[in-house]
């Protein structure tokens, strides 16, 4: 009888936050930063007259709406670096896989987005996958790629 071992999603969420909590959270931000500005612009105003007090409250936006913007931008914006971006792509197969000696882990290469990396498999269709094929990968594991037939659950 052959177990099978559960992989890790990838983390479908960059930011850590769900698809649906990120706007309330940037909304949250944002306003929290103009009020800073408009209190910092106020507090001046009250002390030190008109031009300083905008001087002032221009500064904070500045400063403090970077925070803001920085998260619009990360969840907006696709990891396109390093092997953890390659979860989710399509590889097209190298080299067919073969079983491992020891269990039933299969191993072969596949070729992502021009790169070409070692893969391992615990699906036992893969052996009959022939080089060519579009296979997807799951997860990263150090440098090497586990794959999952294209179309099947992981």
């Amino acid at each position: 009888m052959t177990t099978q071992m559960k992989m890790k999603d990838p983390d479908p969420y960059p930011t850590g936050l769900p698809a649906n909590r990120l706007p309330r959270k940037l909304l949250f931000s944002t306003l929290a930063v103009v009020s800073t500005a408009l209190a910092a612009g106020a507090a001046a105003w009250w002390l030190y007259g008109l031009i300083p007090g905008a001087a002032a409250a221009v500064i904070v936006l500045f400063v403090l709406g970077d925070l803001p913007l920085s998260m619009w931008l990360d969840a907006r914006l696709e990891r396109r670096h390093g092997p953890e971006s390659l979860a989710g792509a399509e590889a097209s197969v190298s080299h067919r896989f073969v079983p491992e000696e020891q269990g039933a882990m299969l191993h072969g290469k596949v070729r992502v987005r021009g790169e070409l990396w070692n893969a391992r498999s615990h699906h036992p269709g893969l052996a009959e996958v022939e080089k060519g094929q579009a296979v997807k990968v799951v997860s990263v594991k150090k440098l090497t790629l586990n794959v999952a037939p294209r179309g099947r659950p992981e």
